[in-house]
């Protein structure tokens, strides 16, 4: 629960207190499109792509409570596990819930990865995520937290 709240209090301290209104369609679909664009980049095995929706500052935790700081940290992450011999098979993203909360979006759920290892071996694995969302000056959002668990 700590690890939760200082994950998420220093979005609270400096977010603007504005709503979205209508525009909360839309920036679901915004997040729709990117989470879509998951598993084919991560069966291209392109790390720039995945890291793409990060902001520059995002944190991302692993589930083993590894914490990567900024976007080319997180595509670094990527990168490494994709040399590691493995590849993504398939996968999906299970939103649960995407809401508003003072000009942030919050969206949770699940997701799941198929993973043919270097052996030969499919595994299959999925977490729970939630992750936070920033809105930027040209309309898009990207992610500021992402944490698995």
């Amino acid at each position: 629960m700590i690890r939760f709240l200082s994950f998420l209090l220093p979005l609270a301290l400096v977010a603007p207190a504005v709503g979205l209104g209508a525009d909360l369609a839309a920036a679901a679909r915004f997040v729709d499109a990117v989470n879509a664009d998951w598993i084919p980049a991560m069966r291209a095995r392109d790390a720039e792509r995945v890291a793409r929706p990060y902001a520059e500052d995002a944190v991302f935790v692993t589930r083993a409570n590894h914490v990567i700081v900024g976007r080319s940290a997180i595509a670094g992450l990527f990168r490494k596990s994709f040399t590691a011999g493995s590849r993504v098979v398939s996968g999906a993203i299970h939103r649960r819930a995407l809401e508003e909360t003072n000009g942030f979006l919050i969206e949770w759920g699940d997701a799941e990865l198929t993973v043919l290892t270097a052996a030969g071996k499919e595994v299959r694995s999925s977490s729970t995520y939630l992750t936070v969302w920033r809105p930027k000056a040209d309309g898009s959002w990207e992610i500021v937290r992402n944490l698995n668990l």
